[in-house]
């Protein structure tokens, strides 16, 4: 029998310890019998194909690969001839493409691209049950004073520290999102009036304590705008839109406010 060296290195094999074992103890359990359909496939006339599945190292982790396979003969035995390809790092870029594109790299917050999705789906889910949705445009108070003051790592910094404390407030099926700049939308599923106007209130008393950013004592505060679904609006757009607005009149009445 005969193993190219290279297998055993990919899947943490001494030389020689692969002498002997099954194609099969290479796939995690849970996909073999995917992988024996896809033998099969050649049988029934296709000359070869590819397939991903997921493969076990010796130690037992799992690594994504792409198989290249094709039926032969050796010594008038029917065989296989194939090339298996480690996808780890292909599979860690498509990832890395997939949390660009909705979420925030500097707080990991959900996008707008992500927000927009989820609040459709809300916006269904109320419709259907004909309940209430509340979303809220948040935009810090002089947030530019800090940047020119301090720099934009600190800026950058007091944004997280912002993301943090209004997370530790929210409930989990709240949406918080960054929509660039200093700029939050916050998302409450089956809220009205009152309770947005009580979260709110929570959100402007928290920003009163000061933040601690590099030894810098901050104060911020947030001027909130709130918009109700069906009320202001029956898709992202417009709910967005209106408290978006309702946000520019909270910072004309003195900022600090919502």
């Amino acid at each position: 029998a005969y193993v190219n060296p290279l297998i055993p290195r990919t899947f943490g094999y001494k030389d020689g310890e692969m002498v002997g074992m099954a194609p099969f103890d290479l796939v995690a359990p849970e996909m073999r019998e995917e992988v024996v359909e896809q033998q099969r496939r050649p049988e029934a006339g296709a000359t070869g194909q590819s397939f991903e599945a997921m493969a076990v190292r010796k130690e037992g982790s799992t690594f994504p690969v792409m198989v290249l396979a094709s039926p032969t003969s050796y010594k008038g035995r029917p065989a296989w001839t194939g090339t298996i390809f480690d996808l780890t790092e292909r599979k860690q870029a498509e990832k890395r493409i997939i949390e660009l594109a909705f979420f925030d790299p500097l707080t990991g917050l959900p996008t707008r691209r992500l927000l927009e999705d989820r609040v459709g789906q809300m916006v269904a889910e109320a419709e259907r049950k004909k309940g209430h949705l509340a979303v809220m445009v948040l935009d810090l108070d002089k947030f530019k004073r800090v940047n020119d003051s301090f720099g934009h790592s600190v800026g950058d910094q007091l944004l997280c520290a912002v993301a943090t404390r209004v997370k530790s407030i929210v409930r989990k099926v709240d949406t918080l999102a960054r929509m660039g700049s200093d700029e939050f939308v916050l998302v409450l599923p089956e809220v009205e009036a009152e309770g947005a106007a009580e979260m709110a209130r929570c959100l402007l008393n928290s920003c009163t304590q000061a933040f601690i950013i590099n030894g810098h004592e901050l104060n911020v505060t947030p001027s909130i705008g709130i918009s109700l679904y069906p009320d202001d609006g029956r898709d992202f757009e417009h709910l967005y839109k209106n408290a978006d607005l309702a946000m520019y009149q909270a910072k004309e009445a003195g900022r600090q406010n919502y």
